[in-house]
């Protein structure tokens, strides 16, 4: 039953516009075009979830060739956004949390890395190995004194966030904002 009240919603969501940012690469897919296998995925992952908000697809980063769908859910009025690979396994976690919740150590990095910039939003970035949530780093939207928006990747001790190849993935600017 719940089931089929969720695929009532998708298809009634997937009229409607689904805005956000979308990378040059991204294409947002409407939720009634999004794969079974992907949405029953994210749905048994999230049987709490209030709602779908929408979905995208992109290039895999770690496997050539390949996709990856982001799908975006509702839970208790919070944001998650749901990396999940072609053949339906959870890679990535992208939860949305208050500015409060943040780690001391993590605002205070924040503060010395961008003094004088207003924290925006916030999101713990989760991986997932066998099941398990891990942690990897805070994503956070911060407007620069200069009114730039910027993305920072620090993780919970304050440190800047590494990508596999030991590459600084702390900042992004994102200069298309006003």
């Amino acid at each position: 039953m719940r089931s089929a009240l969720y695929y009532v919603a998708v298809m009634a969501v997937s009229a409607s516009v689904f805005v956000r940012n979308v990378g040059a690469e991204e294409e947002v897919i409407p939720l009634g075009k999004l794969p079974q296998s992907i949405l029953e995925t994210v749905l048994k992952a999230f049987p709490e979830a209030d709602a779908i908000l929408g979905a995208s697809k992109e290039p895999d980063e770690e496997v050539a060739d390949e996709m990856v769908y982001e799908v975006t859910v509702q839970v208790r009025g919070r944001k998650i956004d749901v990396t999940v690979d072609e053949e339906g396994e959870i890679e990535l976690l992208e939860k949305e949390i208050t500015l409060n919740e943040l780690p001391k150590a993590v605002t205070e990095s924040l503060a010395k890395l961008y003094p004088e910039s207003t924290l925006e939003s916030a999101e713990g970035v989760y991986e997932l190995e066998d099941g398990e949530q891990e942690l990897e780093f805070y994503e956070v939207q911060l407007k620069a004194a200069d009114g730039k928006e910027v993305e920072a990747k620090i993780k919970a001790n304050g440190n800047i966030a590494k990508d596999d190849d030991g590459d600084d993935e702390g900042e992004e600017q994102n200069e298309d904002k006003e």
